[in-house]
């Protein structure tokens, strides 16, 4: 099966998203073949959904891998290898339950090499990536394997596949912590940093991966990303913003041709029938329809649309099942905007009062009652739903940490507010 494969043509695996945000050493070239074990595992368990043991020669991992011209097998054997002894920790953005906890990369290996020159690898891969490879459940990220065997830099392949695992609904914001440990800056064995300026960060990890994603015109969107402070000078969070490429700085799309939409400008434009058209051929059935059917009066046409569109792009081994959950769970972020504005309008709707307080000379050394507790404010942050309120205890070195809904605890934030300003308007009179 290897043999036939023509490198010209996308080779796509679906990768579980709990083996995208992982905790490993793995460099850049044992994070393709990697993939490639994954892909060919992928393969050979949809032919057989038993297997347990795969197969795959060398020629093979070096056409996926970008590295047909070295030559050096010895090389290879080794990296190969030391996979076995390499640790993944799973799902660290918590996105798929189906893998988690820590194993090795590879469970087994075998090399052997024919009469000929041909190097052959016999693998077994831990039990859970197996069963998630063959599981009709599992939520994948489609990763371009002839994208990403161009990329030159670790920082870049981790990147790339972030960004198709989140391409419809966003990278969710990730402490400093969860960042360096995805982008493989912490070692997992001795904890070490590899670079502990965000200076350094910056300039050797985090432009250079955007910078390379953004120029490959095979790479359909552009990612860019900001720093967050909270409370302090230091940085504690990152946020990616991933972005459809314009077509004229891109290839054409090869999934298009797949899974092309047939136009919407008809009389059923907001029926069942439309949302069929929206569906690939394959997975088209009486079941589906049925389904959309019942979906259309509770969810609406547009709400379905995008989730059918997000579910074709995921190429999922159970169309229907996958849907079900898209439209359940909103896989497409079709909410989100909405959530977005009704959020930013209550934040604007505290912000300027906070921001009186906090522009008030020496505001940290005035005394709030809440509860039975003399408290001093120390800082009041808006973080995405929330909104959070930094004291200081009695003896100004204990933080107190009370942080409330922006959607539910409009009455809390609408007290604690209250009690700080009426402090601070006797405060200023006071000055005065």
């Amino acid at each position: 099966m290897e043999g036939n494969m023509d490198e010209r043509k996308a080779i796509t695996l679906r990768k579980p998203s709990g083996t995208v945000s992982i905790f490993t050493s793995m460099d850049l070239l044992q994070r393709k073949t990697y993939d490639a074990f994954l892909y060919i595992a992928q393969q050979q368990l949809a032919e057989d959904p038993e297997k347990v043991w795969f197969e795959i020669d060398l020629k093979t991992v070096k056409m996926l891998t970008g590295t047909e011209n070295d030559s050096n097998n010895v090389r290879f054997r080794k990296m190969i290898e030391d996979l076995v002894r390499t640790t993944i920790e799973y799902n660290l953005l918590h996105k798929d339950t189906s893998i988690e906890g820590i194993t090795s990369a590879i469970h087994d290996v075998e090399i052997e090499s024919s009469s000929g020159k041909e190097t052959r690898l016999r693998y077994a891969l831990p039990i859970r990536v197996r069963n998630a490879l063959v599981s009709r459940d599992t939520i994948y990220a489609v990763i371009d394997l002839m994208i990403k065997k161009e990329l030159q830099s670790k920082y870049s392949a981790i990147l790339y596949d972030l960004c198709k695992d989140y391409e419809k609904v966003q990278i969710p914001v990730m402490t400093m912590d969860e960042f360096k440990k995805i982008f493989g800056l912490i070692d997992p064995e001795t904890g070490s940093q590899k670079y502990s300026r965000m200076v350094d960060i910056r300039r050797f990890v985090l432009d250079p991966a955007c910078k390379e994603l953004n120029d490959n015109r095979k790479v359909p969107f552009t990612v860019s990303y900001s720093l967050i402070k909270v409370g302090g000078n230091r940085y504690e969070k990152i946020k990616f913003i991933i972005e459809p490429k314009p077509e004229s700085e891109r290839e054409p799309d090869r999934f298009a041709a797949k899974y092309k939409t047939k136009s919407l400008e008809s009389k059923d434009r907001t029926g069942v029938g439309s949302l069929l058209e929206a569906v690939p051929p394959a997975f088209r059935n009486n079941g589906l329809g049925v389904f959309l059917m019942q979906a259309l009066d509770q969810y609406g046409y547009e709400y379905l649309l995008k989730q059918i569109e997000y579910t074709n792009s995921q190429n999922p081994r159970n169309y229907l099942a996958f849907l079900k959950a898209a439209v359940a769970e909103d896989y497409a972020g079709v909410g989100q905007g909405a959530l977005n504005q009704e959020l930013e309008q209550l934040r604007e709707k505290y912000r300027p009062r906070v921001s009186r307080i906090l522009g008030t000379e020496n505001y940290r050394y005035i005394p709030v009652k809440i509860g039975e507790k003399i408290l001093y404010v120390e800082d009041i942050l808006f973080e995405d739903d929330k909104v959070e309120f930094m004291f200081l205890d009695n003896n100004k070195d204990a933080m107190v940490m009370k942080t409330f809904s922006l959607l539910t605890d409009d009455d809390k934030i609408e007290d604690y507010l209250a009690r700080i300003e009426e402090v601070f308007s006797k405060f200023t009179e006071d000055l005065v």
